[in-house]
């Protein structure tokens, strides 16, 4: 059974599906939009620290262990993760999606969680077996290292605990603890696999510190999710092997394992072609360069997060003009937040790269390309999520295909020749491509495809701010790579949150104006 209490920001949640209190009198309008706002800081701060604890992971392996070691740990984690993406099987999405609709049941939901999670960890035990007898093979084809393939077998014995780790947090994002899903798998995964690796690194054993943090960490922080996830939901182990597979979730779901399969793959397309093309130092070398770009995805991720079962109520409730509001609405506060960051990566690369060590600062240019490629996916990428909650998860999938085999017949035909570079374009051909099939896809469901006009204040504020940081850029030099993109940091923000201010961005299209027209929209 759901737990009746519910944490501070889950009143966003609970005040959807009671709108009035036992007396009758409706509840305060002011709580719903503090709840909004905080929940969307905590989870973009989540989001945000995840990718920060990923990118001092990157950095830590690239620092101790060099460019082989970092290649190889790519090339495992690219294998884990798709095969993680299909051992989930759309489930995440899906308990989202069906929990959410059940809210107004005191079992069901309980019931819907069981059967996700069942359904989950009995698939991802059999891949787990099947990736860990594929190991030494996998090994010899991309990289040529006989340490690669003990590296991925160890991470094959991680993927129930990642499985688990990641239908748990939905499970409780499901039933409006957004919050404990952010902390467990966004904060407290990432820094037991930095705080394992820098133990094993320290302690002179680099194999270690590649083979045991992810098998380690996996099933510490597992335990975690699966005792939070008995205290929020009231779903143990008993009601999970008792639970039957739900029907209707599943075939809901199965879509989605599609989409998310095709995702993840095209996410580590370029990884795994230039381990079969090229070597393990020469993923080592790409990899800080495509880590350090995908901290714009954290914009996306936060965003998307919050949106998601705000799209699908009011699109279940056949709120077209609302779901188009909101869905422009959140892009132009994603678009206003992710563009300082990208802009701070373009311009001041190489003080990037540096914090990897010096055999990696010829990646400079990688990063912005694949900063370029990365802001396209994450201006559009709330699209995908939109469509996801409107019940068009072909379209998705029609995307992730189009932009997947995309990306494979760029990397064939670039990476031979091109290495690293044309590894890089491919990635950025496959962004823009699903980019423009969002946008017309959006266009036909909701009528807008959410960039609009409105966004040229962030565009006009960033301007000059770039200008700004290029003219210092001398004299911030003279203060080193992490001094250098510090001060950057803060002159660029400054700057541009200034400009943002004296254009009336934040009076037009702030959390709480979006919070509020939601609200509005529920109540009318």
């Amino acid at each position: 059974m759901v737990h009746a209490a519910l944490s501070p920001t889950a009143h966003l949640f609970s005040r959807f599906d009671h709108p009035l209190q036992a007396d009758g009198s409706d509840t305060s309008q002011e709580v719903g939009l503090m709840a909004f706002i905080g929940q969307a800081a905590f989870s973009f701060a989540g989001f945000f620290s995840g990718q920060l604890m990923r990118f001092l992971l990157n950095l830590v392996i690239a620092r101790m262990l060099g460019p082989d070691a970092l290649g190889m740990y790519a090339l495992a984690l690219a294998f884990l993760q798709v095969t993680e993406i299909v051992a989930v099987m759309g489930l995440d999405a899906a308990m989202l999606r069906y929990v959410g609709k059940a809210r107004g049941s005191a079992e069901r939901p309980a019931v819907l969680i069981a059967s996700g999670l069942k359904g989950g960890m009995l698939f991802s035990l059999g891949l787990a077996v099947l990736l860990y007898s594929a190991s030494e093979p996998l090994g010899r084809m991309f990289g040529g290292d006989e340490l690669l393939g003990v590296v991925i077998a160890a991470y094959a014995l991680a993927l129930p605990f990642t499985v688990m780790i990641s239908l748990g947090g939905h499970a409780m994002q499901a039933v409006g603890h957004v919050e404990e899903k952010v902390l467990t798998g966004q904060v407290l995964f990432p820094l037991c696999l930095v705080v394992v690796t820098v133990l094993f690194g320290l302690s002179g054993n680099p194999a270690g510190a590649l083979l045991f943090p992810m098998p380690l960490a996996a099933v510490t922080i597992s335990v975690w999710t699966a005792v939070r996830v008995v205290r929020i939901t009231g779903v143990g182990p008993r009601a999970v092997i008792a639970a039957s597979f739900h029907r209707g979730m599943y075939r809901y779901a199965v879509p989605l394992m599609f989409v998310g399969f095709l995702g993840m793959l095209g996410h580590w397309l370029d990884i795994i072609l230039l381990g079969a093309f090229c070597t393990a130092a020469d993923v080592g070398s790409y990899q800080p360069a495509v880590r350090s770009a995908g901290l714009l995805r954290s914009f996306l991720l936060a965003f998307s997060g919050v949106a998601a079962p705000m799209f699908a109520t009011l699109y279940s409730q056949n709120k077209g003009a609302e779901v188009a509001a909101l869905y422009g609405g959140t892009t132009r506060l994603l678009v206003a937040a992710v563009l300082p960051a990208w802009a701070l990566l373009s311009v001041m690369p190489k003080e990037v790269m540096t914090l990897f060590g010096a055999p990696f600062v010829a990646s400079a240019p990688l990063l912005v390309m694949l900063a370029a490629g990365v802001l396209v996916q994450a201006v559009s990428g709330l699209g995908d999520t939109m469509l996801q909650m409107s019940g068009h998860a072909r379209f998705v999938a029609l995307n992730s295909a189009g932009a997947l085999l995309c990306q494979m017949v760029l990397g064939l035909l670039l990476i031979p020749q091109y290495g690293v570079a044309g590894a890089a374009a491919g990635v950025v051909g496959a962004y823009v491509l699903a980019a423009v099939l969002r946008s017309i896809e959006l266009k036909r469901v909701i009528g807008t495809a959410g960039l609009t006009q409105q966004l040229w204040k962030p565009v006009a504020a960033l301007l000059p701010s770039v200008l700004l940081v290029i003219a210092l850029h001398p004299f911030v030099a003279g203060f080193g790579a992490v001094g250098g993109l510090g001060v950057g940091a803060v002159v660029l923000c400054s700057c541009y949150a200034l400009i943002l201010a004296l254009t009336g961005f934040f009076r037009d299209a702030t959390a709480g104006g979006l919070a509020q027209q939601f609200f509005m929209s529920k109540n009318a």
